[in-house]
């Protein structure tokens, strides 16, 4: 009887062809610690899934060396959007939940702990002793709902990189946002020798290092230029077959191999792009022709065949050298009409996408990997279909508001908080009436079209049935709303379990860490103060956003006596329209930091059992702000009435 059990296996780290020993596997998986947790890296395990039919690629997820207890909700989202945007569609947490009542605060945890060396501590800390241990069911479900699109279907990619080398280096070759657990200026800094976060000296460069260098900058160029890529071996080119002129493998259907800074190959390899072009396959050299093969044996015959067979093949129309490689995007563009699977108007750096084709279906995840707003016009090459919003943070699903129908293209304009990201969802469907040019930004609520501005202006809208509007909106010249003094509850907890509360005035929000008392505190702050709002501010068409700014690192609100949703995430914003009075507002916001600061200070007085923490840099804790109150007039662009 054949047994069911699947294995789980991460194939690198080790000189085989990691490709093929991802194959091997039932489900590969890669994880963000090896090589930083780098993109190209994790797309590298992913491209597996197209390759060798692999329904599920899995992640060692949310770990980072030496920054345990500094995971938060945030960089858990963040963390989680990197690896769907590189294939990843069912996220591992690595951790350990269960607890041994004798072990001391804040209870036992494998991979944090004073009987390790401090360089193998990790941020793997999820347990009920966690802060955020009660927000994880929000977390849960926004991960749940991007899984589920990212399982449907499959990936679309066109190109496809030959990789020759064994192994992928597990080395840091770029900085990336969450890097080694590292976000933002923002964030606290990396430790001293601190593996798997710093970028490597290029003295220390060995020949892979360089290569790699070299291919994660052609990946980002394509990837900037809207590109999606699959990295692809030896064995898999060898297995390829074409059709209409595409690359067939596996899952895989790509329009063009791209070769780059290649010189050695083996002979079976060029005897098979020989045959691939002379099917009609688009083949491009990248800065190098291959004239040579790997290892000895029959080497001097070998070496003269490959130089033939190459000489041969770049006789074809299909098959090109090109000697610089920010040549390529143009060149795939305007000369062999390979166009991005995301079209922009322009290289934008800061977007990364994965396209989820199924039978009906098609599906793109997009993220903003900035820590700015972020508008972009992107074209999705979509026809027939209507495009819908998909949140997965709320579940919600929504025709989409603003896009125009180009026949074999869908153009829309796409706003993005810091870090956000959107599902994109193209099916057949009733098409409502919506907006097709707008220079803001519009939103759908129940059947009305409407969007929300501070200012004064004048602009037009087009709108999907042939009417153009124009519309000039009056600032209702309201002023923000700031706080100038908070009073701040917290309390001190020793290293022996004794607290001590704390009350403090504050005229200027601060880090913790610049106010002597709570240098080391990591408990919960409630933050109280009042406003007071006249009659304009109450108006049917005036929408108030509480705005927090610099967070660390949850909060709850409660306004009013009314507990609103808590903020984990950007913009750290929520609307207070409905809980606000005539008068005087009493606003509490609740701040929930990591615990790391209170466990340095612990190190410093009770060592022992808190070692591992000694000397570790400081975490941002508490409510830095500027917390004030945004003035949004809503402005009805289609109404339903």
């Amino acid at each position: 009887m054949k047994s069911k059990l699947k294995n789980r296996m991460q194939a690198y780290g080790i000189r085989i062809d990691t490709l093929k020993a991802c194959g091997l596997a039932d489900i590969p998986e890669t994880e963000q610690l090896y090589a930083g947790g780098i993109i190209d890296f994790l797309k590298f395990i992913a491209s597996a899934s197209l390759l060798y039919e692999k329904p599920l690629i899995t992640a060692e997820s949310f770990v980072w060396n030496q920054r345990d207890y500094l995971t938060t909700p945030f960089k858990m989202k963040i963390a989680a959007d990197r690896l769907f945007v590189s294939g990843v569609n069912q996220i591992i947490f690595h951790g350990f939940p269960y607890q041994n009542p004798l072990f001391p605060y804040p209870g036992y945890c494998a991979f944090s702990t004073p009987y390790m060396p401090r360089v193998l501590n990790y941020s793997s800390n999820f347990s009920r002793m966690n802060p955020f241990w009660k927000f994880l069911p929000f977390i849960n479900n926004y991960i749940t709902r991007c899984q589920l699109v990212m399982q449907h279907g499959r990936t679309v990619s066109n190109i496809a990189i030959f990789y020759p080398l064994f192994n992928y280096n597990d080395s840091i070759l770029k900085k990336e946002d969450l890097v080694g657990g590292y976000l933002d200026d923002t964030d606290i800094k990396l430790e001293k020798n601190q593996s798997g976060a710093t970028l490597k000296d290029w003295e220390r460069f060995d020949s892979n290092d360089k290569w790699i260098l070299f291919l994660i900058s052609l990946t980002d160029m394509l990837t900037n230029n809207g590109y999606y890529y699959t990295h692809i071996n030896e064995e898999s080119i060898l297995k390829s077959y074409v059709k209409d002129y595409n690359l067939m493998i596996g899952a895989g259907c790509f329009k063009v191999l791209v070769l780059l800074n290649i010189e050695k190959i083996s002979l079976e390899l060029a005897l098979k792009l020989e045959k691939l072009a002379n099917e009609g396959m688009q083949i491009i050299f990248l800065k190098k022709l291959p004239n040579q093969q790997n290892g000895f044996l029959n080497y001097e015959e070998n070496d003269k065949n490959i130089e033939e067979l190459i000489n041969k093949i770049l006789k074809f129309i299909n098959v090109h050298f090109i000697d610089d490689i920010t040549k390529l995007p143009r060149f795939l563009n305007n000369n062999l009409k390979i166009f991005p699977g995301l079209q922009f108007e322009r290289e934008i750096k800061f977007i990364q996408y994965i396209h989820r084709k199924c039978l009906y279906t098609d599906y793109f995840f997009l993220r903003n990997s900035s820590n700015q707003s972020k508008k972009i016009v992107a074209i999705f090459p979509i026809q027939g279909k209507i495009p819908f919003i998909m949140n997965p943070w709320t579940g919600e699903v929504k025709q989409a508001p603003q896009y125009e129908d180009k026949g074999s293209k869908i153009k829309m304009d796409l706003y993005f908080e810091p870090y956000d990201s959107k599902i994109i969802e193209f099916k057949k469907s009733h098409k409502k009436i919506h907006v097709v040019k707008s220079p803001i930004e519009i939103k759908r609520e129940s059947k009305d079209l409407v969007s929300y501005l501070e200012t004064t202006r004048i602009f037009k809208i087009n709108l999907s049935d042939g009417t153009k509007e124009i519309f000039e909106i009056t600032n209702p010249k309201l002023p923000f709303i700031f706080f100038d003094v908070w009073e701040l509850r917290t309390e001190l907890r020793d290293s022996n379990g004794n607290r001590k509360k704390v009350t403090l005035n504050l005229k200027k929000l601060k880090d913790w860490k610049e106010i002597p008392e709570l240098t080391y505190c990591s408990s919960s702050g409630l933050y109280i103060s009042k406003f007071y709002l006249t009659d304009n501010y109450l108006k049917k068409d005036i929408r108030l956003i509480l705005s927090l700014g610099q967070l660390n690192d949850v909060a709850i609100v409660k306004l009013n006596g009314i507990e609103l949703k808590p903020l984990l995430n950007y913009p750290y914003e929520i609307e207070i329209s409905n809980q606000v009075k005539k008068g005087e507002n009493n606003i509490e916001i609740e701040v929930i930091p990591t615990l790391r600061n209170r466990l340095v200070g612990y190190s410093k007085v009770r060592g022992k059992n808190w070692k591992n923490h000694r000397g570790k840099n400081l975490a941002p804790t508490g409510l830095v702000g500027p917390v004030l109150i945004r003035i949004l007039k809503r402005v009805i662009i289609v109404s339903s009435k």
